[in-house]
Order: structure tokens, then C-alpha cells, then sequence
């Protein structure tokens, strides 16, 4: 009977550290996976100062005649507005109170380039795009589907992704026909990697490659990354051009001194006062929007997963004609990843305090002493010291009293 039971206590001890160990490793995994994507840490990266700021993303529709880049400019005007009147200072001479960047609707095109020894031997200018120019282009590669992203602000701020090569490009730069190719868009036009200063042409524009990069090594990302590679050039050419000057993503890092403050910034912008409206009128408000606005500083705590837990079926459908860019699908992706990690560490969580309360229990039922039998010792112990002291002291004053008669 005795081995019985050991062998029954041993079982429990495996399964309990085997309980432990387990939500030891979730909790790794889980916050392994909340820091994985440097395009949602943006607020935690700007606030290394001790200042506290939120990361609040607007994606719009993909309709050429609603929002266009000149919405870029309102916004920044409401935020500075509103920066003026609360007075916000940089934390330190030179820096900036906030910063922004966003991305227009990728523009699909075709791109052609010559090789990096082709054009090394050739100093001679890249041929014209129509007329005779046309009978030279069979001197390019073949061309190659790609996607133009115009992009504007501290863009690579935001979105970080790997150099395999050159530089970023950056707004106010003195050119506007430098770009950075993604490592899919650099292999097809050049096959190589290596090929800043290499000139190609798309959407018949002659362009300069300023960098190459990588994007995240996250398989989420790989899942949501386009199959049409990416090339990212400045806003302002493709708006110049007439190609493309519709906006599909705005980000912003702004102090939070409060929670929402910095979403209620937009939302105002947009109508919506969360301030003086209840949560159902902001609610409404906001889903009658044309667009989506995200706090991505908060999108992976414990509250907002166990709430994407509770409305799950629900967070699969958008009702608004909007077309994600990669990173927010990566992060939708993630979002959907992490419910479920978290709501195993829940369970498992939730097992490891049910075994140790059931342990707890047993040691007290098996207890060899009984609180009881505490309370009365300490009574009696007490009782006997104060009836002691009583004793004592009538004894002392009886004898006081003596001493005084004789």
C-alpha cells in the first residue's frame, strides 16, 4: 500500500514540474513572439527616454479619390496643433516631440535593369523610354513585375528591415530618384545583391538603387509578404509623375501621457471625441469610419489578447474595403498566434495553482498539530503569565503594607 502511494505522490510530482516547465517555456515563447516584429515597437523604441508614447496606425481605403498624400499634411497640422497647445517640449535640444511616416497603395509595374558589369563598362546615359529609345531597351534585362511603394517621413524608422547593402532613402533628400529595392527586386532586375549606384527604369522613370534590404525573418512574415517584389522610392516622384499619390498607411509615435490621449488626437481629427462621448457613441463612431486606426502600442497585452480571444470569430471579418500592408498582416497574423499562446499559458497557469492549493489542502488536512490547540496554548500561556504577574504584584503591595504597620 505504501508503494502504492509513493508511486502515486511521484506521479504528481512529475506532473506538477512537468506543469512548471512548461509554462516557464510558453512565457519565454510568448515574449519572444511580442518583441519579434520591430514594426510594433516603434512607441517602446521612441521612449527610451522615460517618456511615454503610443504607436497609432490609420490604414485607408484603397480608393485613389478618397485619400491621397496631401492628407499626410492635415494630420501632421492637427497633431502639432494640438502638441502648441499642451505645450510639449523635446526632451532634449534638437530632438523632435513626435515623429511619423506612411506608404502609398502599391503601384504594380514593370521594371527592367542591366547587369552590374554591364553597367560599369557603360558611362554612357541610360537610353529614353519612347520613341527610337525603345529599339535600345532590348540592351536592359527582361523586366519584371514589381510593386512601387512611395514612401515618406522616417518610414525606415518605423519598419527597420535588414541592409544587405547602401543606405535608406530619407525625405528631403536633394534626389528623388534614389530608391532602395527589396532582396527579391534586386536578384530579378541585377542578380545580385550588391548594386547601389545601379540605375534601372519602372513605370518609365529612371531610377538609382540607394540601398537593398531584407525583410523580417518572422515566418508570419514570410506568409504575408507579397509574392510581386517591392521596391520602395519617394512619394513625391510618383505624385510628380501622376502615377500614384494615394495614401495606405499613416503611423505616428505621439506622447501618451494618459491612456488613448494619443489616439483621441486622430480620432478628433476624424470627428470622434472620446473624451466627452460614452464607449458605445466612440465605438460607433469610430466603426463608421472609412478608415481603420489601430493603437499598436498595446495590441499584444493581456487584455487586448484575452479580448481578440472572446470576439475571435469576430476579428476574422473587415467590413471595409481595405487592403493591408504586409506588416500589418504579418501582425494580424501574429495577433491570432499569440491568443492562442496566451490562452494555453492561461490553462496551463491555471492547472500549476489548482495542483498547488490541492498540495496546500493536503498538508493541512494531514497537519499532526491543530490551530486550535494553538489558540489554547497561547491562551493558556498567557493566562498563567497575567495570573503569575497578579500574583506577584499583590504580594509585593502586601508586603509594602506590612513594612509600613511595623
Amino acid at each position: 500500500m505504501r508503494n502504492i502511494i509513493r508511486k502515486i505522490n511521484k506521479k504528481r510530482a512529475i506532473v506538477f514540474c512537468s506543469a512548471v516547465i512548461i509554462l516557464f517555456i510558453l512565457l519565454m515563447i510568448f515574449s519572444a513572439m511580442k518583441k519579434s516584429q520591430s514594426s510594433q515597437t516603434m512607441a517602446d523604441r521612441w521612449s527610451s527616454d522615460g517618456t511615454k508614447y503610443a504607436q497609432i496606425s490609420i490604414f485607408y481605403p484603397d480608393d485613389k479619390n478618397l485619400y491621397s498624400t496631401s492628407e499626410v499634411e492635415n494630420i501632421e497640422t492637427a497633431i502639432n496643433e494640438k502638441m502648441d497647445s499642451e505645450s510639449y517640449k523635446p526632451v532634449r535640444e534638437g530632438a523632435e516631440v513626435w515623429i511619423d511616416a506612411y506608404s502609398t497603395v502599391p503601384f504594380k509595374t514593370t521594371a527592367s535593369g542591366r547587369s552590374a558589369s554591364d553597367q560599369s563598362m557603360e558611362k554612357a546615359p541610360m537610353p529614353e523610354m519612347s520613341g527610337e529609345g525603345d529599339n535600345e531597351k532590348k540592351e536592359f534585362s527582361e523586366t519584371h513585375d514589381v510593386n512601387l511603394v512611395g514612401i515618406g517621413g522616417d518610414y525606415f524608422e518605423f519598419h527597420p528591415l535588414e541592409l544587405l547593402s547602401g543606405n535608406y532613402i530619407y525625405e528631403g533628400e536633394f534626389r528623388d530618384n534614389r530608391a532602395v529595392l527589396d532582396e527579391e527586386s534586386a536578384w530579378a532586375l541585377f542578380s545580385s545583391a550588391d548594386v547601389v549606384g545601379m540605375k534601372f527604369y519602372a513605370a518609365d522613370i529612371e531610377f538609382e538603387v540607394a540601398g537593398v534590404v531584407r525583410h523580417e525573418a518572422q515566418k508570419v512574415t514570410s506568409l504575408a509578404y507579397p509574392e510581386t517584389p517591392i521596391i520602395y522610392v519617394h512619394s513625391n516622384i510618383l505624385k510628380v509623375s501622376e502615377i500614384n499619390d494615394s495614401i495606405l498607411c499613416y503611423e505616428a509615435v505621439i506622447p501618451d501621457p494618459v491612456e488613448n490621449y494619443a489616439k483621441n488626437i486622430i480620432l478628433e481629427y476624424y470627428g470622434v471625441n472620446m473624451m466627452s462621448s460614452t464607449d458605445d457613441a466612440v465605438k460607433k463612431g469610430e466603426e463608421n469610419l472609412p478608415c481603420i486606426i489601430i493603437d499598436n502600442t498595446n495590441r499584444y497585452s493581456s487584455p487586448k489578447l484575452w479580448q481578440n480571444i472572446k470576439d475571435f470569430g469576430k476579428n476574422l471579418v473587415i467590413s471595409k474595403q481595405i487592403v493591408f500592408p504586409y506588416w500589418e498582416n504579418a501582425a494580424r497574423i501574429m495577433t491570432a498566434r499569440l491568443s492562442l499562446v496566451f490562452l494555453t499559458i492561461v490553462i496551463v497557469g491555471a492547472a500549476v495553482i489548482i495542483m498547488v492549493l490541492i498540495f496546500i489542502g493536503k498538508l493541512y488536512l494531514n497537519r499532526t498539530w491543530h490551530l486550535k490547540d494553538y489558540i489554547e496554548k497561547l491562551t493558556d500561556k498567557y493566562t498563567y503569565k497575567k495570573k503569575m504577574s497578579d500574583y506577584i504584584n499583590v504580594n509585593e503591595d502586601d508586603e509594602g503594607k506590612e513594612k509600613k504597620y511595623e
